[in-house]
C-alpha cells in the first residue's frame, strides 16, 4: 500500500490554514486527501472530504462578499455547486447556483456602471449559461438581454476606430445572444453587417462564423433552401478570397481562408468541394515545405505533416496512401533531426494507414522504423507501443524471422516496465505486462512463456491482496480471477485450487461475481465438465467486458474443450 497522506501533520496544517482564513489553500490540501480516498475506493470518506472542500469554497465566497468581490464569490459558489452535482446533491447545487447568479448579476451591473462593457457582457453571458442549465427560461433571458446591452455598448466604443476586428467580434457576441433569445431576424441583420465589414477587411474566419450562424438561424425558421443558398455564397466568397491571396503569394492567408471554406463545405456535405479545397490546401502546405529545402528541416517537417493530415481526412485510397508516404517522410526528417519520439509517432501513424489500405508489408517495414526511433528516444512507453504495432503488422505478412526479433526486443521492454510498475505497487498493471509478454512468447513457441505466465499470476495475487487491504473487494476479485485462470492455462491446477481455497474464507470476496467465475471455471476444468457455452451465458458481461479475462477464458476453452 502507498504511504498515506492522511496524518496528523496534514490535518494540523489544514486547521492552521482554516484559522488564518486561507480557505483555498485548505481546500487544496483536502483535495489531496480526497484523491487518496478515491484511489483506495473509500467513497464514504471521499464524500465527507468533498463536503469539507465545499465548505472551504463557501467560506472563501463569504469573505469575498464582505469585500463586495461579487464575481470571485460567484465563481467559488459555482465550483461548490458543481461538486454537489458530482455527488448527486442536486437541490444543494441548485440553491448555490441561485446565489451565484445573484452575485454575477451584481458583478455585471458594477462592471456596466464602471463602463467596463465587455467584462460586463462576459459576466452576464456566464450567468445566462448557468441559468439555462439550472433555472427557468425567464431568468436566463434577462441575463441574455443584459449581455446584449453590454456587448453593444462595448462594440459602439470601437465602431469609428481602426480596431475593426474588435468591433465585429463584439457585434458577433450581440448577434449570438440574439439567437439565444430566438430573435433570428435581428441576429441575421447583425451577422450580415459583420460579413460586409469582414469582406472589406479580409476577416475570413469571422465572416465564416457569421455565414454559419445565419445558416443556423434560417434553419430554425424552416428556410432550408435560403439557408443552403446563403452558405454556398459563403463558400464561394472564401474560395475567391483564397485565390486572391494565392495571386499575391500570401500563402498563410490562403491557408486560413481555405480552412474556413472547409468548415462550410462540411456543413453542406459537399464531398466534391471538400476534396477540391483539401487538395489545394495540401498543395500549399507542400509548396511551403519545399521552399525551406534543407535550410529549416523543422518547418519542412511541420508543413509536410499538415499536408499529410489533410490527405488523411479524405476517404479515397489514393489520398490515404499519399498521407502514409508523407507521414513516413516526416518521420525520416525528424529522425535526422534527432527528435526520435516524434519521429516514431509519425512512423506509427504512417504504418497504421498502410495497414488500413491493405499495404501490409509496407506497414511492417515502417513500423520497424518506428521501433528504431522509439528505442533511441529512451521513452519506454513509445518503444513498447511501436513494438506492438510492429508485431501486429509482421503477423499480417507472417514474417516469422522478424517476429522473433521483435519479440526479443519487446521482451526486455515489458519486463522493465513490469518491474517499474511493481516498484510503484501497481501490481495488476505489472502482472498484465508480463501476461502480454507471455502471449508473445507462446505465439513463437518459446517455452519460457510458462514461467512468465506463472510470474504474472503471482503478481495478480499480490494485486488482489493490495486491493483487499484497501477494502476494494471488486478489484481484488478481478485480479484473483486473472491469477486463477492463468494458472489453469499453464495446468497449475493445484496452485489455482489453493488460491480459491484461501480467498473463499473471505466472505466479501467469496460473494463477488468474478470470484464465482474463477471457481466455476476451475471446478469445471478439474471435473472435465467443460460446458464453456453455459459458463459464457452465465457470466457474459464479465467475460466480454475484459480483454484479459476474455483472452484467458478463450485459451482455456481451446485447451480443455
Amino acid at each position: 500500500m502507498k504511504p498515506s497522506l492522511i496524518g496528523v501533520k496534514i490535518l494540523d496544517k489544514i486547521e492552521k490554514l482554516y484559522q488564518d482564513e486561507k480557505y483555498l489553500a485548505a481546500a487544496r490540501e483536502y483535495g489531496l486527501i480526497a484523491e487518496e480516498y478515491e484511489r483506495k475506493g473509500q467513497y464514504k470518506e471521499l464524500i465527507e472530504t468533498a463536503h469539507k472542500i465545499i465548505n472551504c469554497y463557501l467560506k472563501y465566497s463569504d469573505k469575498q462578499l464582505e469585500e463586495e468581490n461579487f464575481f470571485d464569490a460567484a465563481q467559488k459558489q459555482i465550483e461548490a455547486a458543481n461538486m454537489y452535482n458530482e455527488f448527486e446533491e442536486f437541490e444543494n447545487a441548485k440553491e448555490l447556483i441561485k446565489e451565484a447568479l445573484k452575485n454575477l448579476d451584481k458583478a455585471g451591473s458594477i462592471a456596466l456602471k464602471n463602463q467596463n462593457f465587455q467584462i460586463a457582457g462576459d459576466i452576464f453571458s456566464q450567468g445566462a449559461g448557468y441559468s439555462e442549465v439550472y433555472l427557468d427560461k425567464s431568468i436566463t433571458n434577462q441575463f441574455y438581454e443584459k449581455a446584449i446591452e453590454a456587448y453593444q455598448k462595448a462594440a459602439d466604443e470601437f465602431e469609428d476606430t481602426e480596431y475593426y476586428k474588435n468591433y465585429v467580434r463584439l457585434l458577433q457576441f450581440v448577434a449570438i445572444m440574439k439567437e439565444k433569445l430566438s430573435k433570428y431576424d435581428d441576429a441575421i441583420i447583425i451577422h450580415e453587417k459583420i460579413i460586409e465589414i469582414s469582406k472589406k477587411r479580409t476577416f475570413s474566419s469571422i465572416a465564416t462564423e457569421s455565414y454559419l450562424h445565419i445558416y443556423e438561424c434560417l434553419m430554425q425558421q424552416d428556410k432550408q433552401d435560403k439557408a443552403l443558398k446563403f452558405l454556398k455564397e459563403g463558400a464561394n466568397f472564401n474560395i475567391k478570397e483564397a485565390e486572391l491571396s494565392l495571386d499575391i503569394d500570401d500563402l498563410i492567408n490562403a491557408i486560413s481562408t481555405y480552412e474556413n471554406t472547409l468548415k462550410i463545405l462540411k456543413v453542406l456535405d459537399d464531398k466534391k468541394g471538400i476534396i477540391e479545397v483539401s487538395q489545394k490546401l495540401a498543395d500549399i502546405y507542400l509548396e511551403i515545405s519545399n521552399s525551406y529545402e534543407d535550410s529549416n528541416l523543422d518547418n519542412t517537417a511541420r508543413y509536410l505533416r499538415n499536408a499529410a493530415l489533410i490527405y488523411k481526412s479524405l476517404e479515397d485510397k489514393k489520398y490515404q496512401e499519399e498521407a502514409a508516404k508523407l507521414f513516413e517522410k516526416v518521420g525520416r526528417i525528424l529522425f535526422e533531426l534527432g527528435d526520435n519520439k516524434e519521429a516514431a509517432e509519425n512512423y506509427m501513424e504512417s504504418s497504421s494507414i498502410y495497414k488500413e489500405i491493405g499495404e501490409f508489408k509496407k506497414a511492417a517495414d515502417v513500423s520497424i522504423s518506428a521501433t528504431e526511433s522509439a528505442k533511441m528516444s529512451n521513452c519506454k512507453l513509445t518503444t513498447v507501443e511501436s513494438l506492438r504495432n510492429a508485431l501486429e503488422h509482421l503477423t499480417d505478412i507472417q514474417d516469422e524471422t522478424r517476429i522473433k526479433l521483435v519479440v526479443h526486443e519487446i521482451s526486455k521492454c515489458l519486463k522493465d516496465l513490469s518491474i517499474e510498475e511493481e516498484n510503484d505497487q501497481n501490481y495488476h498493471v505489472s502482472a498484465s505486462l508480463l501476461y502480454e509478454l507471455g502471449t508473445y512468447l507462446e505465439n513463437i513457441d518459446d517455452s519460457s512463456y510458462e514461467q512468465i505466465y506463472e510470474d504474472s499470476s503471482i503478481k495478480y495475487i499480490k494485486a488482489a491482496d493490495q486491493a483487499i487491504e484497501d477494502n476494494q473487494e471488486v478489484i481484488a476479485s478481478y485480479s484473483l480471477v486473472c491469477g486463477v485462470l492463468l494458472n489453469i492455462v499453464i495446468n497449475k491446477m493445484d496452485l489455482a485450487k489453493n488460491i480459491i481455497e484461501k480467498y473463499e474464507k473471505n466472505s466479501k470476496i467469496k460473494n463477488q461475481k468474478y470470484f464465482a467465475l474463477a471457481n466455476l471455471v476451475l471446478n469445471s476444468t478439474i471435473e472435465g465438465k467443460t460446458d464453456f457455452n453455459a459458463i459464457t451465458d452465465q457470466f457474459k458481461p464479465l467475460i466480454l467486458n475484459s480483454v484479459e479475462i476474455s483472452e484467458l477464458f478463450n485459451k482455456i476453452k481451446d485447451l480443455y474443450s
